[in-house]
């Protein structure tokens, strides 16, 4: 970030110094006719304590002591404080005071030369007979008049005044709009300029700090005495002209509630040209302001105080008056950060950078203003990243712009690597991909860009990160991590209330809860391609198949178990549904293998079973059933071998039985056989060919 030191000149360190009450009052510019700031300097003359001083009698101690005598604690303190800075001024100038004004032995010691230095440089006049009148104090009008004088202000043509309270017979008509025009002086809310009220010293010091450019501080480090006397809304200013050298007090106090004499004024203006010197030729009180700024708040006080002069809009019609509220601050942290290192050097230069900043910053609030307003995400998707896009194209306009470089305190250029790597991964993701990334930024009302991007940068990257944690697991149980640690980036859903959070089943059922979600895993794992998977698109699919899967396993487990008798599973159910889900997930790309198996192996082991249940009796598919109701299984597998066992052990009964039938048969067409030897011949043969059977499916 840059940082604008200005060097001032030695500056004169008088008690006093330009009228502030001129540049406060109309100092205060229409960019403060909301604030404290403003209505202090245009309306304390109106309901504050310095309305007091001036309405009553000038009998406060500064004011009488100094209509009498430079004896006085003030007096003596200016001249004590400001003889020593005095002398400096004095070098270049060759004065005699006693030839110049008659009443010149009327102004305190310390203010003589200075009065003869402001009367040689052509900033103060005596009137026609001579004298300069040095105790007086001095009018609003007056000040507007002598701004007009210091700063060569152009003024207006005009027969009448824009204040109520201002006629064509105030002979400081033009002046007051020229100083008002320039954004200076600018009356207060009720539209009057009070001409002829006197100004207060704080009030004087709200005027210069303006008028050189400063920026009033929060008042909170004021070394005088009398800090307590100072208005409020003055402090800051107060503390800042002293800082800067425009006033001084007299070493103690302030006195901010007395009024500016025409002595103390002249000394304010020399100081005035000290701080004004160091700004160069091209200076301007709005061009000082904007190269005094200290950080952004103040640069955009010292931008919206000073549009008149520095040429920029900043009406609520303006595309700068047309950003949201809480987006300006933007604007004048961009022209802050952007200033060069030795200040703007016309006000020419400013413009152009307020300019193309508020450009800039009308591209950004529409970008986000569109991603915020989207009601779906294929709306967004439908935007194809031009919230992105579109930022780029403008941020690689505004680099052609001179002093242009800093953007929301980050540089322009790395602002456009980064956007530009964002857009490159972006189009690199699958279409479901990009749902999901968009999905991430809609709806979510961002209150600014950065943080709208930053959320859009992590969905997109969060979907890389998590296809490496897939792709580089080792085993079920890193597989399973993955998935449940990346699961909103892959798009899978592992909630409790999900078919996968639903795998721990219920009481009921006591398989390994653990193990069921393993599977699921291990199945992802188990079919992961050679080269890893190329996008979470694919990792989605597998596992939602591989849930389908398990899900029908771990249901027939259930339906098993509740199952009251043989009749509740005639059906074969818990066979039919997990060929069913085995069926569709095989079409699943990558999904070859389930449980450590072929899936086509399963299926045909399965299809097979079923053939043979099919082909059973109706007493002998019922004994199948009855051996499995109502039993507690661990896993599918062993559900599905006692299945196996129940059917061939039927299924060899029924061949025993056709082997006794033929037995007896033979023996009857051939010799006459005892009915005992048929039966054991026969019982023998069907106990050989049962076990026969049961060793050849085993």
């Amino acid at each position: 970030m840059k940082k604008f030191n200005k060097i001032l000149a030695a500056t004169v360190v008088l008690s006093t110094v330009l009228t502030p009450a001129a540049f406060a009052a109309t100092d205060a510019t229409d960019a403060f006719t909301d604030t404290s700031t403003k209505a202090a300097d245009s309306a304390s003359t109106d309901t504050s304590a310095a309305t007091a001083d001036q309405t009553t009698t000038e009998s406060s101690t500064t004011t009488a002591g100094q209509a009498t005598t430079d004896t006085n604690t003030a007096a003596t303190g200016q001249a004590a404080s400001d003889n020593t800075a005095t002398t400096s001024e004095q070098e270049s100038v060759e004065t005699s005071a006693s030839l110049t004004f008659k009443d010149i032995d009327q102004a305190s010691t310390w203010a003589r030369d200075l009065i003869i230095t402001a009367q040689k440089l052509g900033l103060m006049a005596g009137d026609k007979a001579g004298t300069f009148r040095p105790r007086d104090t001095v009018t609003r009008q007056e000040v507007a008049a002598i701004l007009v004088n210091t700063l060569k202000l152009k003024t207006p043509d005009l027969t009448k005044s824009s204040f109520s309270d201002v006629t064509s017979s105030d002979w400081g008509m033009k002046q007051i709009e020229a100083v008002a025009k320039a954004g200076l002086m600018v009356g207060d809310k009720g539209g009057t300029f009070r001409p002829h009220d006197p100004v207060t010293r704080e009030e004087m010091a709200t005027i210069l700090v303006h008028a050189a450019g400063g920026t009033a501080g929060k008042g909170d480090n004021l070394k005088i005495a009398d800090k307590d006397d100072v208005s409020d809304w003055a402090k800051g200013y107060v503390q800042a002209a002293m800082e800067m050298g425009l006033m001084a007090g007299d070493g103690t106090n302030f006195h901010p509630k007395d009024h500016a004499e025409r002595q103390e004024v002249a000394a304010m203006l020399l100081n005035f040209l000290k701080v004004k010197s160091a700004e160069g030729d091209n200076f301007t009180p709005a061009l000082s302001a904007v190269n005094h700024a200290a950080d952004a708040s103040s640069m955009r006080t010292a931008l919206e105080e000073n549009a008149a002069a520095l040429g920029i809009d900043v009406s609520s019609s303006s595309a700068y008056g047309k950003l949201k509220v809480d987006r300006k601050p933007a604007v004048a942290l961009d022209v802050y950060e952007n200033r060069p290192e030795d200040g703007f050097q016309t006000v020419d230069d400013v413009k152009t950078l307020f300019d193309r900043v508020v450009k800039t910053r009308t591209v950004i609030e529409q970008a986000l203003d569109s991603v915020n307003s989207a009601i779906s995400v294929d709306e967004i998707a439908a935007m194809n990243r031009s919230f992105i896009t579109d930022v780029i194209a403008d941020l690689e306009d505004a680099q052609k712009t001179p002093n242009f470089v800093y953007e929301s305190d980050s540089k322009i250029s790395d602002t456009l690597a980064t956007l530009k790597d964002l857009v490159t991964k972006y189009d690199a993701l699958t279409d479901q991909e990009k749902q999901e990334a968009n999905a991430a930024i809609q709806g979510k009302s961002f209150t600014s860009y950065n943080a709208m991007i930053q959320a859009f940068a992590k969905a997109v990257d969060k979907q890389k990160a998590a296809l490496d944690a897939v792709n580089t697991a080792t085993d079920a149980a890193s597989m399973k991590s993955a998935l449940e640690t990346n699961a909103a980036a892959i798009g899978i859903d592992v909630s409790a209330t999900s078919d996968y959070g639903k795998l721990i089943g219920d009481a009921t059922v006591t398989q390994d809860v653990y193990a069921n979600q393993l599977s699921v895993a291990q199945d992802v794992y188990d079919n992961k391609p050679n080269g890893g998977y190329t996008n979470v698109a694919d990792v989605k699919s597998v596992f939602d198949a591989a849930v389908q899967v398990k899900t029908a396993q771990v249901n027939a487990l259930k339906d098993v178990q509740s199952a009251k008798s043989a009749d509740d599973l005639a059906d074969v159910k818990y066979i039919n549904d997990a060929i069913a889900a085995l069926e569709d997930a095989s079409k699943t790309a990558n999904y070859t293998t389930s449980s450590g198996r072929n899936i086509n192996d399963i299926l045909d082991e399965l299809k097979a079973d079923v053939t043979q249940y099919t082909a059973l009796t109706d007493e002998e598919k019922k004994a199948v059933n009855e051996a499995l109701a109502g039993k507690t299984f661990t896993t599918y597998s062993d559900l599905v071998q006692a299945f196996e066992e129940a059917v061939k052990a039927n299924t060899a009964n029924d061949s025993s039985a056709q082997g006794s039938q033929s037995t007896s048969t033979g023996t009857t067409s051939g010799t006459q056989t005892t009915d005992t030897q048929s039966t054991s011949t026969s019982d023998s043969t069907q106990s050989t060919s049962g076990e026969a059977a049961s060793t050849q499916i085993n």
